[in-house]
């Protein structure tokens, strides 16, 4: 998703939510070229930056995240239910 924003000189930002790969198909690059097109349309639009969200609590789905490039320590994020 592309965000509309008032700051960054009303620059939007993107949001990726909901990568899960089925167990049967993990390790063949899928995730990857997902991310990899998603970080092609951030840049196309114009966005300052690309919000990766994540329900995973494993320590394997942050190090593979942080291996494409995405961190946890420039954002705090809440959610209500």
């Amino acid at each position: 998703m592309v965000i509309p924003n008032l700051t960054y000189d009303h620059r939007p930002y993107a949001i990726v939510e909901n990568i899960v790969t089925d167990s049967e198909y993990r390790a063949q690059g899928l995730a990857t070229a997902c991310l990899q097109e998603a970080q092609k349309i951030a840049e196309s639009e114009n966005c300052f930056r690309i919000i990766l969200t994540t329900v995973s609590k494993l320590d394997s789905t942050f190090k593979f995240y942080e291996k494409l490039g995405y961190n946890k320590k420039d954002l705090t994020a809440f959610s209500q239910w």
